[in-house]
């Protein structure tokens, strides 16, 4: 198991955040972005074991517990 990046760019808080399950992409003010990665790894501490726990990192990041998830919309 490994902790999963997001589309969501950091934010300290959740103010503004947007009401839909839309990514939060905005704003991208700085050269480097840090982007949400949440859950966690084999190696993690229970209270980062929950989808709500969130870090964030820039996009070029390594860990070999830190992975992704991608889901493709197939039509019907």
């Amino acid at each position: 198991n490994v902790a999963e990046w997001v589309q969501d760019v950091y934010h300290e808080t959740y103010e503004g955040a947007p009401e839909t399950q839309v990514p939060w992409i905005f704003p991208r003010d700085t050269a480097t972005p840090r982007f949400v990665f949440r859950g966690g790894s084999f190696a993690s501490a229970g209270a980062q074991s929950r989808p709500s726990f969130r870090l964030a990192e820039s996009s070029t990041w390594k860990n070999k517990e830190v992975g992704g998830r991608f889901a493709l919309s197939l039509p019907r």
